[in-house]
């Protein structure tokens, strides 16, 4: 999965498995962040030509994207109770 993103977004993987930057490492706001990476993947997915197999595996992508946000939210309201 990782390697078609990284053809598609024509970055190297290593671009994906580097640290972030200690801004981007806040809890804060990861679920808006993974919401926004999320529509990011979507609109790229859209504004390509993608066989089959391509347009299903970024809708996972998407799909990981968001449930990833929505357990973050729930993580972090838990951590607020």
């Amino acid at each position: 999965m990782l390697q078609l993103i990284a053809h598609r977004t024509g970055k190297p993987i290593e671009y994906f498995l580097r640290p972030a930057d200690r801004e981007s490492q806040s809890d804060g706001d990861l679920a808006a962040e993974l919401t926004d990476v999320a529509v990011r993947v979507k609109q790229f997915a859209m504004s390509k030509r993608l066989n089959t197999f391509e347009r299903e595996a970024m809708k996972t992508v998407e799909a990981s994207l968001r449930q990833g946000a929505a357990l973050a939210r729930l993580i972090q309201s838990k951590d607020g109770a």
